[in-house]
């Protein structure tokens, strides 16, 4: 598939391309379809559209990401241009300022407490439960 360079931003700088993803109605369906089983959905999606698709909402715009290189893009190279939706001021409240909430200087403080637990010796013990749960 050809991809054309994006149109460039009033300041000069070309504008990345959108990610592909269902359009019109085909996105009822796709919602439908993520509300019966999330994971098989991403499956589905991305073996059409790729590892990044995109959901065009009445409320905004979701996106799946798919894919070791394209999810450490978004968690750790370019963290901070991904910030959380305003949905998570919702969750703040019941959940506090936690890692699943909160971010920037306050979310990294907190991130490298828990960092030490994540060491592939503390998770060995447990990859034979976590595999089974995800099955």
């Amino acid at each position: 598939m050809a991809v054309t360079s994006p149109a460039p931003t009033a300041s000069g700088t070309p504008r990345a391309p959108l990610a592909p993803g269902p359009q019109g109605r085909a996105i009822v369906r796709a919602l439908l379809r993520i509300q019966r089983s999330p994971l098989d959905a991403m499956d589905h999606y991305a073996a059409h559209y790729g590892d990044v698709v995109r959901f065009d909402l009445a409320g905004g715009v979701v996106h799946f990401v798919r894919g070791a290189e394209q999810v450490r893009h978004v968690l750790v190279s370019n963290q901070d241009n991904y910030g959380k939706s305003n949905q998570y001021e919702l969750l703040t409240r019941v959940l506090g300022r936690g890692l699943v909430t909160n971010e920037g200087p306050s979310w990294q403080r907190q991130r490298a407490l828990v960092q030490p637990m994540f060491a592939r010796r503390h998770l060995a013990p447990f990859a034979d439960h976590m595999g089974r749960a995800g099955t």
